[in-house]
């Protein structure tokens, strides 16, 4: 998990660089067809049926990672880097609490300290000034969303 995150860091930087020359949606592309070649890849070598059992919910969930991507490609070009990367951060803190409402999902009590934790330390480290304390409050919102990533 540590090495995957390393590797989400440095695409972030890169992002960054790339998009003080490159528009958005480039980035978005560069990125989908490196994802495109290491999944097909992947997918041939273990005899998967590419395209799934449910094609609307296949192209439904492509739509949504499509625009997922390119809001976070958009974050990454336009706010500062870590204000960026503490809302990519926020996701699995959302997808919890979307799941209670569209899968039924139980929380665990340690899910929903973690999702409070995470929703306050995220909205009380806005703000023009940057300053080790809000660096640790956005660190504090990326740990303790791991929980709730661990299921």
């Amino acid at each position: 998990m540590l090495v995957g995150t390393l590797f989400f860091s440095v695409m972030s930087v890169f992002a960054k660089l790339a998009s003080q020359r490159l528009p958005t949606m480039e980035l978005v592309l560069a990125r989908v067809l490196v994802t495109l070649v290491m999944s097909w890849w992947v997918i041939r070598r273990l005899g998967i049926y590419p395209w799934g059992n449910n094609k609307k919910l296949l192209l439904l969930r492509g739509f949504a990672g499509f625009m997922g991507l390119s809001c976070y490609f958009y974050a990454i070009a336009h706010l500062p880097l870590a204000d960026a990367t503490v809302i990519q951060f926020c996701n699995p803190m959302l997808a919890a609490l979307i799941a209670v409402f569209a899968l039924k999902e139980q929380l665990r009590m340690l899910d929903v300290i973690a999702t409070i934790c995470s929703r306050f330390s995220t909205s009380s480290g806005r703000g023009p000034k940057r300053s080790i304390i809000s660096a640790a409050k956005a660190s504090t919102s990326a740990l303790s969303t791991s929980p709730a990533m661990r299921r």
